[in-house]
């Protein structure tokens, strides 16, 4: 699935700050500067691939999680054991095939699994009892050398014949297909056994309720000043907790929007102060005129520089920047402006700040996971001496509701996924459950949308299914007939030359979505079926370019990528998961407005940029770069710069979206704007769907380590 956000471990730290407070009123905490002054049973953990390299994981769960019998990365259904293997010589020359013999039970099976994994040029490992055969997927640093296939298989086969398993290297002479080298995630496993139990999540839920009262007499009390109002809402969207009191922050923001004229007039507001009441005023709807910052300027056209030693005041406006709409040439001006002076701040304040602007600069709040921004501001709230002790506690044990509640449904899942033995149909695709479900909550976070992420993530796998057999391994006369299935809704078709895992493809789409349609709404099922129908088809086109060597226009690209990015197919099955969206919704989706074209090409374009390294190597056929820098005769610089500058304005665009009136639910208008901000979690720096090593301590700590209290 090219999903829709990258993260490095260190973007995510949740800073200690160290900070004098100068003013408890302000909306935001003010800071100033600080200047610097032989085997075992089971096998090892392996950095990216076993959640035995997180600390905060017990041993037993590392231990189910090497052992468990089911393990994606063997196969023990007959049927499925001796179709992997068949369907292994469709894969490139990136896996090992091995023949392996002296192979009698399932005990002798696992131990040469974990032989072939203790070796530390082997990333993960897949074995066949029936067949007596092994696939081995090599970690990227093996294959640097020639003929490094022959030489590492030859050696592992040499290896396991002297631990009583007579081998040998099979000749990739048959293999065929399209791959790319996805490293093995077994995350999704571990969380069957890890769900909380009801009464941790039932003891949750009552200190939730009981503080939501208090925190609700908070809220309103603040409405008798206007500056006192936005500092509380600012701070209750910040913390996460705002989904608690929407009607409230409505009807506070609809009064204080119709005061502005007024309020701006008799009020000589500072910089941190008419930063968040804008941020916020936009971040609601509300198209709040980005002159009120022309007071900061100097005559000549330049920010005052006296602006630059107030660091709270530049951390706001940077925030409020990102609110721009088309024609907000200041806010172009301030981001600018901001941005060199946090770089510099960077290189000369205490590490801990140092850490805080890092965030900032890599995801501002406003295009940033609310479920993210969360965990780290509330950690930078902690350490304000003002702080409202009342609101953080809220906070925090509001978060640590959600993480069980976010493992209860996990476990859900986990269920399914062993259940219908996802893994052993189709060994081939990347094995992402839990960072699937991880950006379902960064697209719908809130507690009440349980069935809707549970639904999100399973039409996630399926479509990471068909993603990785269009990208990568099915020929292109396979993928014809896979086309023409789904089309005809048959799993019978072509003379019965459809291959058998296609066919499992079929009915594993077909059966969800007549479950479903019977379940839910089936109209809502049959629209999603036409999605998954044009993903097929744009996916089909993809394929068949590379098969001619063809590279399309940057437009013709584009617009097929803004179908193969998957928003529509995700989007309908937010629709189908959701009891108050129907037709009317589906319509506003089917017109293609401008948040939703803006969403579908963030997400396009972010993953083309940063997968070009990997498409390089893969010798993938050619990308959004590779069609840009064809069309328009450029350099990959410069076409990558362009492909930026197309999403700063699609960011542009999407934000003056949300200031339109209309009808549609902002429940689904959040949605849209959260796809694009999880593409960005996903994809910016490098694509952690595709290579999660990067996501494991972030997963610990939204699903594992609980706030203390």
């Amino acid at each position: 699935m090219e999903s829709s956000f990258s993260l490095s471990t260190t973007s995510f730290t949740t800073p200690k700050f160290h900070y004098r407070r100068l003013s408890c009123n302000s909306p935001t905490p003010r800071l100033t500067c600080f200047y610097s002054r032989n085997g075992p049973p089971c096998p090892p953990p392996r950095p990216a691939s076993s959640l035995g390299a997180l600390s905060s994981v017990s041993f037993l769960a590392r231990r189910h999680l090497d052992c468990v019998s089911n393990s994606a990365a063997c196969f023990s259904s007959p049927d499925m054991e001796a179709r992997a293997i068949e369907e292994a010589s469709e894969l490139s020359p990136e896996v090992i095939m091995l023949d392996v013999g002296g192979m009698t039970s399932n005990e002798c099976a696992n131990s040469v699994k974990r032989i072939l994994q203790d070796q530390a040029q082997v990333y993960v490992a897949s074995v066949n009892l029936a067949k007596e055969a092994a696939i081995v997927w090599p970690m990227s640093e093996a294959k640097v050398v020639p003929n490094w296939d022959k030489q590492l298989g030859d050696e592992l086969a040499n290896h396991l014949t002297t631990c009583g398993f007579k081998s040998n290297f099979r000749e990739p002479d048959s293999f065929r297909g399209r791959s790319k080298n996805t490293p093995y995630s077994d995350l999704g496993q571990s969380f069957a056994s890890l769900a909380p139990q009801d009464s941790e999540l039932e003891s949750h839920t009552r200190g939730v309720e009981a503080l939501k009262v208090k925190v609700k007499d908070l809220l309103l009390e603040s409405t008798k000043e206007i500056t006192e109002n936005i500092r509380i809402i600012n701070l209750l969207c910040r913390l996460g907790i705002s989904y608690h009191f929407e009607d409230e922050i409505d009807d506070q923001l609809n009064r204080i929007f119709t005061l502005l004229p007024k309020l701006l007039e008799d009020n000589d507001y500072d910089l941190c102060t008419l930063a968040n009441l804008f941020r916020v005023l936009r971040g609601h709807g509300y198209n709040m005129t980005s002159d009120v910052f022309k007071k900061f300027k100097e005559a000549n056209g330049e920010f005052k520089k006296d602006i630059a030693s107030d660091v709270e005041g530049i951390l706001s406006l940077y925030e409020a920047c990102f609110l721009a709409i088309r024609g907000d040439d200041i806010l172009n001006e301030a981001l600018a402006f901001t941005r060199k002076h946090m770089e510099l701040l960077v290189k000369n304040s205490y590490p801990s700040l140092q850490k805080y602007i890092r965030n900032a600069l890599m995801f501002p709040c406003h295009r940033n996971s609310e479920r993210l921004d969360a965990l780290q501001f509330i950690s930078y709230y902690e350490e304000d001496e003002c702080a409202d002790e009342t609101l953080l506690a809220f906070a925090k044990l509001d978060f640590n509701r959600q993480r069980l509640l976010y493992r209860k449904e996990l476990a859900l899942l986990s269920k399914w996924w062993m259940d219908t033995n996802v893994m052993e149909k189709f060994p081939y695709i990347r094995d992402r459950l839990v960072e699937s479900y991880l950006w379902t909550i960064g697209c719908i976070c809130e507690p009440q949308y349980s069935v809707a992420r549970m639904m999100l993530t399973k039409y996630g796998i399926l479509m990471t299914v068909m993603d990785d057999t269009y990208d990568t391994y099915g020929t292109y006369e396979q993928l014809q007939l896979l086309t023409a299935a789904l089309q005809g809704h048959k799993t019978e078709i072509g003379g019965d030359k459809l291959p058998e895992y296609m066919k499992h493809i079929c009915r594993s789409i077909f059966e969800e979505l007549e479950n479903d349609g019977s379940k839910v709404c089936s109209y809502k099922a049959s629209y999603l079926e036409e999605t998954i129908k044009e993903f097929a088809e744009t996916s089909l086109m993809e394929a068949k370019w590379k098969k001619e060597g063809k590279a399309p226009s940057f437009d013709e690209y584009i617009k097929n990528g803004k179908v193969t990015c998957l928003y529509e197919v995700f989007t309908s099955v937010f629709i189908l998961g959701m009891e108050n969206l129907g037709m009317k919704e589906i319509l506003w989706l089917r017109n293609n407005p401008d948040i939703a074209d803006g969403s579908k090409l963030v997400s396009r374009l972010l993953n083309d940029i940063v997968g070009r390294k990997d498409e390089k190597e893969r010798q993938d056929f050619p990308k959004g770069v590779d069609c840009y820098m064809k069309q328009y005769g450029v350099s990959e610089d410069v076409a990558i710069e362009a492909m930026q500058k197309m999403i700063e304005n699609a960011w542009e665009v999407m934000n003056e979206d949300l200031l339109k009136p209309n009808n549609i639910s902002r429940t689904l208008l959040k949605f849209t704007l959260n796809s694009a901000r999880m593409a960005l979690v996903l994809n910016g720096a490098s694509d952690v769907f595709t290579y999660p090593s990067d996501l494991k301590e972030l997963i610990v700590s939204i699903f594992f380590n609980p706030l203390p209290m």
